[in-house]
């Protein structure tokens, strides 16, 4: 409902709780509780995807699969 809400240019009537911690939405959700982020940000670290402020440099997702030859 928040996705299809917010693609029409709206934003959905939001009830905060445990499940905001999983959604894709709860970055610019203004409605979000501030644990919520946090969950979000441990899951990212706990599985592996490093800090964006941390990156040196671009990653290269380039591989020899994406030749077409």
């Amino acid at each position: 409902d928040v996705d299809r809400a917010v693609a029409g240019g709206s934003w959905p009537t939001t009830l905060p709780g445990p499940f905001c911690s999983w959604c894709a939405a709860a970055p610019r959700c203004p409605d979000v509780p501030d644990i919520a982020l946090a969950e979000q940000e441990l899951r990212a670290v706990g599985l592996g995807h490093p800090d964006p402020d941390e990156i040196d440099e671009p990653i290269d997702v380039y591989t020899e699969a994406d030749e077409p030859w």
